[in-house]
């Protein structure tokens, strides 16, 4: 069995202590980690919550913002090397404590990041911004943009695709047809850039729960 190090304390502290890692689970059950500052910390399957539960968990969550979790427990997504999971763990503590405090989850997410860049910095790791919910907000309008031009251009390229099928199509409409297609791989790729920011696969369902977050935020009911 493998060690990996968990940072023990409030924010950084740079004592470490042994915990023994458990093989990842394949589906939603959380595997045990340990208690630290009055919070049960587990693995999870971050993939399987962001495909079923919530589009916008990514690395690690808490009770206090997402309500699907316990309020006494804190999430780190499975899959990450042990410093990247002790400097979750240390952004994900500094952050429920802050909200538990009454700061609002954009307060409290700036205080985390805080934590978390200075764990970083002190052990040589790289850095890393987490996306605010603001953010991710606006990468999901690009990207539904984008999707709305594909789905104008695919539309447009069928119908050409079915006159060269009838044999009635000009020497406009075959130029025109590669101008489609050329577009089209470009805007695909923007559009998987967009995706790999978030930090997730692109599976049937999670776009429409995108567009009720958006929607959430539109109607001011995120801070």
């Amino acid at each position: 069995m493998s060690t990996r190090w968990i940072t023990k304390g409030k924010g950084v502290d740079h004592r470490h202590i042994p915990i023994t890692s458990i093989t990842p689970n394949p589906s939603f059950q959380k595997s045990f980690i340990r208690t630290q500052d009055g919070f049960k910390i587990f693995f999870v399957n971050g993939t399987f919550i962001r495909d079923h539960i919530d589009i916008d968990f990514t690395m690690g969550g808490h009770g206090y913002r997402f309500p699907f979790i316990p309020k006494d427990e804190i999430w780190i997504e499975q899959g990450m090397n042990d410093k990247d999971a002790t400097a979750t763990i240390a952004h994900e503590l500094k952050e429920a404590e802050e909200m538990k405090s009454g700061k609002t989850y954009s307060q409290a997410h700036e205080k985390a990041n805080t934590v978390e860049e200075r764990f970083r910095s002190e052990n040589a790791m790289e850095p890393h911004k987490r996306l605010t919910f603001k953010e991710r907000y606006q990468i999901l309008k690009d990207r539904e943009v984008i999707q709305e031009q594909i789905d104008k251009l695919n539309s447009e390229l069928y119908d050409i695709q079915m006159s060269i099928r009838e044999h009635k199509v000009s020497e406009n409409a075959l130029e025109r047809k590669k101008i489609i297609e050329n577009t089209l791989e470009e805007l695909k790729q923007k559009r998987s850039e967009l995706t790999k920011k978030l930090g997730i696969k692109h599976q049937k369902g999670v776009w429409q729960k995108s567009y009720s977050v958006l929607e959430m935020y539109e109607k001011g009911l995120w801070k």
